[in-house]
């Protein structure tokens, strides 16, 4: 590890930057637990905590190490061609990424904290491999997703506009990705010889970062994005069922689906972006019955199992490890 010496100043500004960093963390937690959603969860849990069955939500809680296991090898498999991660630096990464992009819109600040932990000469190609992971787990929700809101058609056909456009854009978005992977190597070594995009660092690297990735490396990474996707969706049921909510798996299980598939679009910041999540999650369980404070609930409890508790761990390394004073980690 090599470090640099910095003067008092840049001492200074490197303790604003933490500073800051744990500030709006702590205003994040502090409106997301205690008053944006304090009428509608807090008193119902008081007034129905006969109902709650804690078993399926520990579980859930359990399952929050297993499910960012998988992201960590999503991780070690996208970087395995220019770097060597061990588990314990990886997942110093990746909670660091999560600190970074909980403050950021898009969680764009995500790239940044994970490629902290690079060697400087590779933190471009790192973040085009951040692009790559984010890919993948796109791909799946989104092929999941639409297969949900269809499956749910024929319950919610009241609800929903013709199921014929959601067809159409699935098939051209398969028919897209199929011909991508198809002429990955043309179109990638088409790319490669425009000379505009060669003087643009970023762009440089993301392309040198996608021809280097093997087919074997693209199963494992669909796979690994596949197993987190289907964790995340088990933690979202069990917490159903510590709530004692009355619905079917047939029913529960699509519109879960359904739910990751339109919180996909929803371009904010993820502190934000809980209260748009918790809006949509009302409006889609309400149709089957659901109480508008278990919806709530549900939705506040992922984001903190998967999201506050994981970024408050990533907020330790980064000062810890003194990330932002290093020139090489």
């Amino acid at each position: 590890m090599i470090k640099k010496k910095f003067s008092t100043q840049q001492k200074l500004i490197t303790f604003a930057i933490y500073a800051i960093i744990f500030v709006v963390l702590g205003y994040v937690f502090y409106q997301q637990l205690f008053v944006s959603s304090k009428e509608k969860i807090w008193d119902s849990i008081i007034n129905d905590k006969d109902d709650f069955k804690l078993a399926y939500i520990l579980i859930a809680f359990i399952l929050i190490p297993l499910n960012w296991y998988f992201e960590w090898l999503k991780w070690q498999v996208s970087i395995q061609n220019f770097s060597n991660m061990n588990l314990v630096k990886g997942a110093k990464s990746i909670l660091v990424g999560i600190t970074l992009g909980l403050i950021t819109p898009q969680r764009i600040g995500e790239l940044g904290g994970r490629v902290l932990y690079l060697p400087v000469e590779h933190r471009w190609k790192g973040v085009a491999s951040v692009g790559i992971c984010g890919f993948f787990q796109f791909m799946v929700t989104f092929i999941f997703g639409v297969v949900s809101v269809l499956f749910l058609y024929p319950v919610m056909s009241k609800n929903l506009p013709n199921p014929y456009w959601l067809i159409s854009l699935l098939i051209i978005v398969l028919i897209i990705i199929s011909i991508g992977f198809y002429f990955q190597t043309r179109i990638l070594n088409t790319l490669k010889s425009i000379s505009f995009l060669q003087k643009w660092k970023p762009v440089r690297f993301a392309i040198e970062q996608l021809m280097s990735i093997s087919p074997r490396q693209s199963r494992a990474l669909f796979t690994y994005s596949l197993i987190r996707y289907l964790i995340y969706g088990t933690q979202y049921y069990l917490i159903l069922l510590g709530l004692s909510a009355q619905i079917s798996e047939m029913v529960a299980i699509p519109t879960i689906g359904s739910l990751f598939f339109v919180q996909l679009g929803i371009p904010l910041p993820p502190f934000l972006g809980l209260m748009a999540r918790g809006e949509i999650a009302m409006v889609i369980w309400g149709i089957h019955g659901l109480s508008e404070w278990k919806a709530l609930f549900v939705s506040l409890s992922l984001w903190t199992f998967n999201l506050a508790i994981p970024s408050l761990i990533g907020a330790l390394f980064l000062w810890k490890d003194n990330l932002l004073n290093q020139s090489k980690v």
